[in-house]
């Protein structure tokens, strides 16, 4: 056999071992690139902080979702509403992330479904409290759980659901507040209603709630509406049509709520 062939095949086997075994073929793949970041993971109720570390400075921090939390450039956290996101954390080529949870403090009343659009009959597989009434163009639910009984109304047009109002006694118009700041973005007042939005912008939007109050037969309620979110119509019709219950509604919101 040829010398020279012989150890060029050598030294080409030789050259693989060492790419196997020490992996120094041209693919450091050895660097840690995972940044740790503490606490790892944190659970904060609405508009509390919380302070995340890494071993020495990190380059940048970033929340993947602005409407549950926000971080600032020194690693410090806000809470914004109910939910889960994840806050990254970068040094040079090296991430880590913290997990943050949004925990209310307020629990009024079960949110009710808001799949607008959706038919009667989803609502009523999806509902797990008790019907009381229905006609063509409402569902009426009364959770009556706890300490804080209400009445949830589905509305309907053409056969799909286009709005919800929930009604709860006058005393609970402040937590209510409370509850709706923990889990939407407040964005303004107009007519004696208190606007929010399920996003931080409104071009993210897609529901609005409006929390007001209103009198049935002699009472002042508390009145919480769900609708669409939809820029050019005015919130206020838009309530008006949405809370535009009957008689049989009237007598069973007054016989719960008041």
């Amino acid at each position: 056999m040829d010398k020279k062939f012989f150890f060029n095949v050598m030294a080409v086997v030789i050259a693989a071992i060492q790419c196997v075994v020490f992996s120094s073929c041209g693919n450091d793949d050895s660097e840690d690139l995972s940044l740790s970041v503490s606490p790892s993971s944190v659970t904060l109720h609405y508009d509390e902080t919380v302070q995340l570390r890494v071993s020495g400075n990190a380059d940048s921090w970033e929340s993947e979702d602005l409407f549950v939390a926000k971080v600032n450039t020194l690693g410090s956290v806000t809470g914004g509403h109910v939910g889960t996101t994840r806050i990254k954390a970068t040094q040079g080529s090296r991430t880590g992330y913290s997990t943050i949870t949004i925990v209310p403090k307020y629990d009024l009343y079960d949110t009710p479904i808001t799949e607008f659009g959706t038919t009667k009959e989803t609502i009523k597989s999806k509902e797990t409290h008790s019907l009381s009434s229905e006609n063509n163009t409402s569902l009426v639910y009364t959770y009556s759980d706890g300490i804080h009984p209400c009445v949830v109304v589905y509305l309907f047009e053409d056969g799909r659901m286009n709005g919800v109002a929930v009604s709860l006694n006058y005393s609970d118009y402040i937590v209510a507040g409370y509850c709706l700041l923990e889990r939407y973005q407040p964005v303004g007042i107009t007519d004696d209603l208190y606007i929010f939005l399920n996003a931080d912008t409104k071009q993210k939007a897609t529901m609005a709630v409006a929390l007001g109050t209103t009198r049935v037969n002699g009472s002042t309620i508390t009145m919480i509406t769900y609708m669409p979110y939809q820029q050019t119509s005015s919130t206020k019709q838009r309530m008006n049509y949405i809370t535009g219950i009957n008689d049989d509604m009237l007598s069973l919101i007054t016989t719960v709520v008041k």
